[in-house]
Parts: C-alpha cells; structure tokens; sequence
C-alpha cells in the first residue's frame, strides 16, 4: 500500500507545467491525499496524469476573456 500523496507532487508538477505552456491559469486540488492505495492501482492512474494535462489545454479558461467577462479566470481541478 501506497499513500497517493506520494504521487501528488508529479500531478502538482504536470498540472503547473500545462498551466505555464498554455498561460491558462489552473489550481489543483487535492483532498484525501493521505488515502493509502494498492500500488498496481497507483500504476494504473499515471496516463491519468497526461489526460489532466490535455484538460488544462482544452477546457481551462482564457485568462483574457474571462477578466473582459468580469469572472474569475482561473480553473479548478
């Protein structure tokens, strides 16, 4: 068993990454982090990690328009 939040920190990593080369603004946030998982399952998740970035792409809002549109611009994972 292991805690997820040892792998938080690389999905920290993916999301401010995307975030940077987009100019999208992104918060992640964890809760539960200290949940215990098997690793097999913890193994599985990893393209979970490439999936979060293509979201932050495709999804996040365009800090430009948001902040014409009066509204926060930035997005919650």
């Amino acid at each position: 068993m292991v805690e997820f939040e040892g792998i938080s920190e690389r999905l920290y990593r993916v999301i401010r990454q995307a975030s940077k080369e987009t100019g999208k603004q992104v918060k992640l946030d964890i809760t539960g982090g200290s949940i215990e998982l098997d690793r097999g399952v913890l193994d599985r998740m990893t393209p979970a990690f490439d999936t979060a970035s293509q979201r932050v792409a495709m999804a996040s809002r365009d800090p430009e328009v948001e902040n014409r549109r009066r509204k926060d611009a930035t997005g919650t994972i």
